[in-house]
């Protein structure tokens, strides 16, 4: 079909840009598709790669934020058995609605990624017998969805998860009690280690509440 010339060419560029990375990994067949595509200058075995250019430290947060949340709300859909096609509600903590109220385009991301609509709630607390619990990040998000949960496989498996980042967290603070570690390991190390305590202790408290929420 008919195309517009400006998107033609952007679209070759694509192409293009994508099999210089892959050349190291395919050098005959991407210089092939390359010199196909249209008359090149030259080879793509003596071409210069494109400098690297200054990035957006901002985007790549919220990129990273993105992509955890999108995976968490996918895992629930899997854990939970529920359809891709199969539209789900939710709502945020405080520190979910902050971030994806002053980010309207990150939230259209993540409702279109995630079939999902989100909803202001009155009280973030699960305690429906359709309502689900997760955590990511300190982010919390609380699901509802239709069909009834059966709630002793659903406590089963929150007391399993439970142990496990127990476990977790007490391995984390052994090593940040270890005094020859913290005062030999750099301090991106230690700000890592922190990071999954308090990681650790928001999945650990949100799992008490979806318990506390099944009694």
């Amino acid at each position: 079909q008919p195309i517009e010339t400006s998107v033609y060419d952007k679209t070759v560029s694509f192409f293009e840009e994508l099999m210089q990375l892959l050349h190291p990994f395919m050098p005959f067949i991407t210089e092939e598709i390359y010199n196909l595509l249209r008359k090149q200058a030259e080879d793509l075995c003596i071409k210069l790669s494109n400098e690297i250019i200054s990035t957006d430290k901002n985007i790549l947060q919220k990129g990273e934020l993105l992509k955890k949340d999108i995976v968490a709300l996918r895992d629930a859909r899997k854990k939970y058995e529920i359809k891709n096609i199969e539209k789900i509600k939710f709502m945020c903590n405080a520190s979910g609605d902050f971030i994806y109220l002053n980010n309207r385009d990150l939230l259209h991301l993540l409702e279109k990624q995630t079939n999902t609509q989100y909803f202001i709630p009155i009280d973030i607390q699960a305690n429906s017998k359709n309502e689900i619990s997760l955590n990511s990040d300190n982010r919390t998000f609380i699901l509802t969805i239709e069909k009834e949960i059966d709630t002793d496989s659903l406590k089963a498996s929150l007391l399993k998860d439970l142990e496990h980042q127990q476990g977790f967290l007490q391995s984390v603070m052994k090593k940040l009690g270890n005094e020859r570690f913290v005062q030999n390991a750099k301090p991106e190390v230690i700000a890592l280690e922190e990071k999954k305590k308090a990681d650790a202790e928001a999945r650990i408290k949100t799992i008490e509440e979806s318990l506390a929420g099944l009694n």
